[in-house]
Formats: structure tokens, sequence, C-alpha cells
């Protein structure tokens, strides 16, 4: 199993320095032996983490959007930030740190593919799942069809496994 990206890249990598060109995608197969035992491909995207204070470091199971923090206007680069925002639309979704990414640093994420992640505790087996604040993810509520980026796989307790399909 593959686990580098662009330009021979961990997918664990973490640096204050860009190692690859922001949005480069870095594919594991699918395998049938180890901890990732038919589970399907994964797609990670390297993405930046905008946040401008140590507070905000991503953590294992934050859902990642792409930042709009300035004027409101969508970047058009891969920065992100943890979601604080309940039901974000899909597009900008980038995806889900599956490790620790530090304020002001660089590092894959999960993009496409089953993820471990946190839920706010009302998150059911089979149910359609949104951003929510936290960086959480939550059961979709009507109205929130365009928010959706994922199912269930599993019930929160408060960890979750969904499927995701991120398009950020």
């Amino acid at each position: 199993m593959s686990t580098s990206g662009a330009l021979g890249i961990a997918i664990t990598d973490v640096s204050t320095t860009a190692q690859a060109p922001l949005g480069s995608l870095a594919y594991e197969p699918a395998t049938s032996a180890g901890t990732k035992a038919n589970m399907g491909e994964q797609v990670w995207i390297y993405v930046f983490n905008d946040t401008t204070t140590t507070t905000q470091a991503w953590v294992a199971g934050d859902v990642i959007l792409r930042d709009t923090a300035v004027a409101n206007v969508i970047t058009s680069t891969y920065d992100g930030t943890r979601s604080e925002t309940a039901g974000a639309p899909a597009y900008l979704v980038l995806g889900v740190a599956q490790h620790a990414i530090a304020a002001g640093s660089y590092g894959y994420i999960l993009r496409k593919g089953i993820a471990s992640m946190t839920g706010d505790g009302s998150v059911a087996d089979g149910d359609p799942i949104v951003s929510h604040a936290g960086g959480l993810v939550d059961t979709m509520a009507a109205g929130e069809e365009h928010c959706v980026f994922g199912v269930a796989l599993t019930d929160d307790a408060p960890a979750v496994t969904c499927f995701i399909s991120c398009q950020g």
C-alpha cells in the first residue's frame, strides 16, 4: 500500500513550509490486509491550515472547510479552516483531518474514502452527514440536502465511521 503523495511526501507529513502544490491529490489503493483491509481506495488532498491561532490545530476527525474568512469570499486556493458552521454547503468541504495539522502548517487530509470522524452525538448508521460547529459532523436536517458530503457507517459515540466524498 502506498503511503506517499505528491513528490514522495508521506500522507502523515506535516510542515510549516509547502512540500507539494496545494490541491495535490494522493491515492492509497484498496488493500486486503492491514488496518485498512477491505475499506477501498482513499484519496487525500494537500492543504494549508489557514488558522491564525495555535489553538486551532486540526485533530483527527475534524471537518475542514475552504476558508471564507476574508470578506466572506471563498478562496481560490486550498487554504482550510476547521468547520465552525453547521450545514456548510458541500462545495466548501475540503475533507476530514485524519491526523494533527498545526495552525500555519501544510499536510494531507482525507478527501474521499472511509474516514474516522467526531460526531455531535446524534449521528446514526445510514444517516447522510453534514458539517457542524467545532469540526464535528451532524445528521442532515431538512433543507440541508445541498450540504451532504458523506454517509455514516456507524452510530457515533462520539466517534463515527463515515464514507465521504468531498468536492471542495
